[in-house]
């Protein structure tokens, strides 16, 4: 739940909180309220509510759900919306396999952000010439790509295949 809850948050803050409009992105992309006739107003009140029940002298500003503020609102929107399975603990259960359902392309877009961000665009900067030769050495010169299989090539050559960078992970 960390992971989707830095995947909405802007990045750029000192205290990590979710704002209205990225708890909007939130809901409308679990399309938690997509039944709902007004769905952008019934998520608006929600985060309204959740947010007067803030403690605001720490953390995050005063228009920002903190993380845990955010959780408490998960388990209140599990309760609203999930009362087909049963007591309150599996329809939380059930919300969050829902959420982490649809995580999976939060890991991928974190890594592209990741790709994108400032720091590595400052090395990749820094180191372009040489990248591009390694880059030109593994590639279909003709599309300007790496296939697979160079990809893999380039892995094993360069020794970045290890206990956390996998053969697993590189298929």
């Amino acid at each position: 739940l960390h992971s989707v809850f830095m995947y909405y948050c802007s990045s750029d803050k000192k205290y990590h909180g979710m704002n209205e409009h990225e708890f909007w992105r939130f809901c409308r992309d679990l399309e938690v309220y997509k039944n709902c006739a007004d769905q952008r107003t019934r998520v608006k009140k929600i985060f309204l509510v959740a947010l007067s029940g803030e403690d605001h002298t720490e953390g995050p500003g005063r228009s920002e759900l903190s993380q845990s503020g955010w959780v408490k609102t998960l388990i209140w929107m599990a309760n609203e919306t999930m009362a087909s399975y049963g007591r309150l603990p599996e329809r939380v259960a059930a919300f969050v396999d829902r959420i982490l359902a649809n995580s999976k392309r939060f890991k991928v877009q974190g890594f592209r952000n990741m790709i994108y961000g400032k720091q590595v665009q400052r090395v990749a900067d820094a180191f372009r010439k040489r990248l591009l030769r390694v880059f030109h050495v593994y590639s279909d010169r003709d599309r300007k790509m790496m296939t697979q299989s160079a990809f893999k090539s380039l892995c094993k050559d360069a020794v970045l295949i290890d206990s956390i960078f996998t053969h697993d992970a590189v298929q």
